[in-house]
């Protein structure tokens, strides 16, 4: 009987779980300030009146402006290293929740502001990655009109526990200066997954247990019926 309560209660513990870890400093803006995040332009230090965090505490979200009065910026860009550090045999997400928005709405124009977001390293100049490990960004997309995304990521293995990764979420011009378009940060998040047996065959699992419990316990009242009537 200790056996099978045993198999049942690592069935349980097979099932799996998720958590996040603390791997993007501020990554919900829940300071309502830039700490722990970089600004840059394509000039070098950005313009600050293109950044911004608004909210009550917690729930703040940091946004880039450009193309507006106040800006002349080609790209807007928000900065944070990345702790990539990884348990032996899980994976890791990357999760992004932002909305867009653009005064330039016609879908018919062409050339309006456009928002990237991709991995850099500082031992690896000029390049951009996606989550994949291939050259290129995670997102690429032009901005026309209002839209929200919210988007989970796999990252490759071959970033697993390495250094120098740095997140660049930028906002790029449309070049029709006073036509501003938005990008606003709600959170970006790592979690990191326990790979283990998947939930429906956990499930299984212990229902099986269980069942073997029950069977067990009924022919064990049997066995002692025979034997007190014996």
């Amino acid at each position: 009987m200790k056996r099978l309560l045993a198999v049942f209660c690592l069935s349980l513990g097979l099932i799996s779980t998720n958590a996040y870890a603390a791997a993007i400093v501020n990554g919900d803006f829940a300071t309502c300030d830039l700490t722990g995040w970089e600004t840059a332009d394509d000039f070098g230090d950005a313009n600050l009146d293109d950044f911004s965090v608004n909210g009550l505490a917690p729930d703040c979200a940091a946004t880039i402006t450009i193309d507006d009065a106040n800006s002349m910026a080609i790209s807007n860009s928000l900065l944070s290293e990345l702790d990539l550090s990884v348990a032996a045999g899980n994976s890791l997400d990357i999760r992004f929740d932002f909305s867009v928005g653009s005064l330039l709405s016609d879908i018919l124009t062409e050339g309006g502001a456009g928002f990237s977001m991709f991995f850099i390293n500082e031992n690896i100049m000029g390049s951009q990655f996606d989550h994949t490990g291939q050259l290129g960004e995670i997102f690429n997309q032009e901005i026309l009109g209002a839209e929200s995304f919210l988007q989970t990521f796999t990252i490759d293995e071959s970033f697993y526990n390495t250094s120098g990764w740095t997140l660049e979420i930028q906002l790029g011009s449309s070049f029709r200066f006073e036509e501003s378009s938005s990008l606003t940060l709600n959170s970006v998040s790592l979690l990191e997954r326990s790979i283990d047996v998947s939930a429906p065959a956990s499930f299984s699992l212990v229902f099986l247990s269980f069942l073997a419990i029950s069977l067990y316990s009924r022919n064990s009242k049997r066995l002692c019926t025979k034997q007190v009537k014996a």
